[in-house]
């Protein structure tokens, strides 16, 4: 083998990697991609796909959203083919979809204006939302247009993600991932650490749409069906449908939380 040829190889027909051999620092980025199921090609003819096989995917990336190109994301794909994509400075899910996970040809080769990662599938569902979750009780929400930081994500033996968040001396760890038993649906646990002083003035923005309504107890239709929002946690009081700007939001009071700092709930799409 001579040092510096190219050596290709072949995945699934439509997937392939380019190894210039006899170039370490290329090697090792190309075991680790190989590891997290990432595959990479150096041809810009060629598209590059991430597949997550038998491990979670947790990429960052810009996605465009309603014509705006979002700078600060993470793409999250998940191997029984559901997947997501959060905002990182408001920490809002803002792409749910089905099928294949992403294409990221623009992200890694020619580095041009576009740099885009475009989600693949089916069923690609876009949520707005551009604020962020937590906010103060009453008339002027304090925190509404005020970013959270960002504070990285740990994984799990499956390499599904945990991301960290703070905000106003609030911490919040956000776990989302899809059931088992019904691959149409995202299972969202947020955990809060909350200090006496703030325990009793903040409320989390579930969602926000052009229109919510209550279909039953703690179950909410978003944008006539276009998803359903159910809570399983247990709480005090029902949320609140409040009138905006932008249309209507959905929150809850954390105080409102039974005998725990967790909210629960489905996103059923």
């Amino acid at each position: 083998m001579n040092t510096g040829s190219l050596k290709k190889f072949d995945f699934h027909m439509r997937y392939r990697l380019f190894v210039l051999t006899g170039k370490i620092p290329v090697l090792i980025m190309c075991f680790v991609s190989l590891i997290f199921g990432t595959l990479r090609a150096q041809d810009t003819n060629d598209e590059i796909i991430l597949v997550p096989k038998n491990r979670t995917i947790v990429q960052r990336c810009f996605l465009e959203l309603d014509g705006v190109k979002k700078t600060f994301c993470v793409a999250v794909g998940e191997p029984n083919k559901v997947h997501y994509a959060l905002d990182l400075s408001t920490g809002a899910i803002v792409k749910i979809w089905k099928g294949d996970f992403l294409e990221a040809t623009t992200m890694w080769t020619g580095r041009g204006q576009e740099q885009l990662a475009e989600p693949l599938g089916n069923k690609i569902l876009t949520i707005k939302s551009n604020s962020s979750l937590l906010f103060e009780n009453g008339s002027e929400h304090k925190n509404a247009d005020q970013p959270l930081e960002y504070k990285g994500y740990t994984l799990d033996v499956k390499g599904s993600p945990t991301f960290k968040f703070s905000n106003d001396g609030i911490e919040v760890e956000d776990r989302i991932w899809s059931t088992e038993d019904d691959t149409q649906k995202l299972h969202r646990d947020v955990r809060f650490s909350l200090n006496s002083s703030n325990s009793g003035n903040i409320k989390y923005r579930l969602v926000q749409g052009a229109s919510i309504r209550k279909i039953k107890k703690n179950i909410y239709s978003i944008n006539d069906k276009s998803y359903i929002i159910s809570i399983s946690s247990k709480l005090k009081s029902e949320p609140e449908i409040q009138n905006t700007s932008h249309g209507q939001d959905l929150v809850i009071p954390l105080s409102s939380i039974k005998d725990s700092d967790v909210l629960e709930y489905y996103i059923t799409w």
